[in-house]
């Protein structure tokens, strides 16, 4: 599931921290009902603005509401936590401990888990365990763990590597350092790279990559891309958050 204990550790403490506005939403829930159950049974005014502002600070806005209550509005001879209280305030009460140890747990497991989450990337950087390591292979099987690791090869053996370039298109660059600029490259259906000056045809029916030559053999131009292929084969490119696979013949190209 996992590629190294780095990647497990900030992928698991990563979820966990997504999964905390769930338990602050508890919480904030819980103190609204403490708070609006304790001002309407003391008929103190605007409860529904109270139980907003208790939602949306728990905390705070249940110290604001305690400070109102106790030294602002005309005091009452009850109040919040005292044994005279009604039975509601008493239920009151205990909505707002359970708010109040949410909210702790909460703050606890955000510590715990951006530490670990801060730990894991130092971690990986210490001991070379890539966060995104993704396994991969070249046309001839080799493996990699980075898409932008794989080379491209031609049929006579030669290894590509890509050198982008500003504003203008950039370059295959083979073992010798010969340039081959990327607007005549191309990858054949086998996976291996194709430099053809001479223009082929659109294919009919494809994506607009798609070319083919005389015997209608088809070709995809290359932009630079990274190009990798699977375990079973198939071939990829990666642009950006997208990967689509190349010439599948089960879809569309």
């Amino acid at each position: 599931m996992f590629e190294n204990t780095s990647q497990a550790m900030f992928i698991i403490s990563f979820m966990v921290y997504r999964a905390l506005p769930v338990l602050k939403i508890i919480a904030s829930i819980l103190m609204s009902l403490s708070v609006y159950r304790h001002a309407k049974s003391n008929n103190i005014s605007r409860q529904g603005l109270w139980a907003v502002i208790a939602f949306g600070f728990p905390v705070l806005g249940r110290l604001a509401y305690c400070i109102y209550h106790r030294f602002i509005r005309k005091k009452n001879t009850e109040y919040l936590f005292e044994q005279s209280v009604p039975t509601n305030n008493r239920k009151g009460a205990i909505l707002c401990v359970l708010s109040l140890f949410l909210s702790f747990v909460a703050g606890v497991i955000t510590v715990i888990a951006v530490s670990t989450i801060g730990f894991s990337v130092i971690k990986s950087v210490v001991d070379d365990e890539p966060l995104w390591e993704h396994t991969c292979y070249d046309v001839h099987g080799n493996q990699y763990r980075d898409i932008y690791e794989v080379p491209l090869y031609d049929r006579e053996g030669n290894v590509y590597s890509y050198e982008s370039e500003w504003i203008v298109a950039g370059n295959y660059i083979d073992q010798n350092n010969n340039q081959f600029s990327d607007d005549y490259c191309y990858l054949d259906s086998d996976g291996y790279l194709v430099y053809n000056e001479t223009e082929f045809m659109p294919c009919e029916n494809c994506w607009c990559n798609y070319y083919c030559d005389s015997d209608g053999n088809k070709y995809y131009q290359l932009d630079g891309l990274s190009i990798y292929w699977d375990e079973n084969g198939n071939i990829f490119e990666s642009q950006g958050r997208t990967t689509i696979q190349l010439f599948d013949e089960t879809g569309e190209y």
